[in-house]
């Protein structure tokens, strides 16, 4: 999946940490204008019934992230990696558990399109390399997650009741840059390898949170 198809490496330049890191502002910049942040800019979630709604999917992406890195922990023999992924999980241990207990419950009908999005990260810590999934969860989905807070903290927990997000003000800036050093000096051929799966990790995540915002528009979700 495809995110911006006039973003290239930077043609005088061999592919590199520094091109990833380039053209992750670039992602970073393009993810700002998603569907889901519109919303929160306009002031759709206005009222408790919407937030709670968004809360009840937004609770899926969470469980996953979850998962996901308790996967990649618990299969990383790489010794240079254990530690950081070690780190990183125990930083994010029991953030879904968190907002579970702290937001009300909604019965709503699961989604396979969410479900199928959030799976996509989960199922890639059992192919990838441990320098591919520092791609993914740091260079993408926790560079995602400074924006997305950044949004959904005024929008969605305006007066700062929820700890969940109180505990993503400001870790996941460190979490971003977590493991880059070990992206530094590999081959060309792994720096391209790289570079794709950089792409198609924003290309998801974008799909995933757009899905989220269609889901939270539907004025009478459906119920179980």
């Amino acid at each position: 999946m495809k995110v911006l198809s006039n973003i290239k490496y930077f043609p005088e330049k061999l592919p590199s940490l520094e091109i990833l890191i380039r053209r992750n502002k670039k992602y970073k910049d393009h993810f700002k204008k998603n569907l889901l942040f519109n919303l929160m800019d306009s002031g759709y979630f206005n009222t408790k019934r919407k937030r709670d709604i968004f809360l009840e999917y937004f609770q899926v992406w969470s469980n996953y992230f979850q998962k996901t890195m308790l996967l990649k922990t618990a299969l990383c023999d790489d010794p240079n990696f254990t530690p950081i992924f070690n780190q990183h999980f125990t930083e994010e241990f029991g953030h879904d558990q968190m907002l579970n207990s702290e937001r009300p419950k909604i019965n709503v009908k699961k989604d396979p399109v969410l479900e199928a999005l959030c799976n996509w990260f989960l199922s890639k810590m059992l192919s990838l390399s441990p320098h591919e999934q520092v791609v993914v969860m740091n260079l993408c989905v926790e560079a995602t997650a400074v924006i997305f807070y950044s949004y959904a903290i005024p929008a969605i927990d305006p007066h700062h009741q929820l700890e969940h997000f109180k505990a993503h003000e400001s870790v996941d800036i460190e979490h971003e840059n977590m493991g880059l050093s070990l992206l530094e000096d590999l081959p060309v051929s792994q720096y391209e390898r790289l570079l794709g799966i950089q792409e198609d990790s924003w290309g998801i995540f974008e799909a995933l949170m757009n899905r989220i915002a269609e889901l939270v528009q539907e004025k009478s979700p459906h119920t179980v």
